[in-house]
């Protein structure tokens, strides 16, 4: 399991970055919050990452600290909610503004993201 990659941000596009680590650059999947907070690209980043391994597919999702990554990791257990739809959710709310909504049943709110819909929001509460 990879916890984070260190290195020098090579390419942004607002849903992946690729980090050179020396010479091995990481393709990671990342919501546009992470996007927004990382430097320019030539500066060096530290992103904690998960690992996602299927069948067909290994990915690494990133997140700029320990806590979008532990609530990531609470998200993905619930029935419906993928890796993706958990990014959707973290590009729209911030890990403090999802545990309001769950604390507040606002599933209107979770609802939002790209990807997840009322019932599956319902589920996340």
């Amino acid at each position: 399991m990879v916890a984070f990659v260190k290195g020098i941000l090579e390419y942004n596009d607002g849903e992946n970055i690729i980090v050179d680590t020396g010479n091995v650059g990481y393709n990671i999947m990342i919501s546009s919050s992470v996007s927004d907070r990382l430097g320019h690209i030539g500066s060096e980043v530290k992103v904690y990452t998960y690992m996602s391994v299927r069948e067909d597919a290994i990915k690494l999702y990133g997140f700029n600290d320990r806590d979008e990554y532990d609530i990531f990791r609470k998200m993905i257990t619930v029935s419906g909610i993928g890796p993706k739809g958990a990014m959707g959710i973290l590009s729209i709310m911030t890990p403090d503004d999802i545990r309001f909504a769950v604390l507040s049943s606002d599933s209107a709110a979770i609802a939002k993201a790209p990807g997840v819909g009322k019932k599956t929001a319902e589920k996340l509460i």
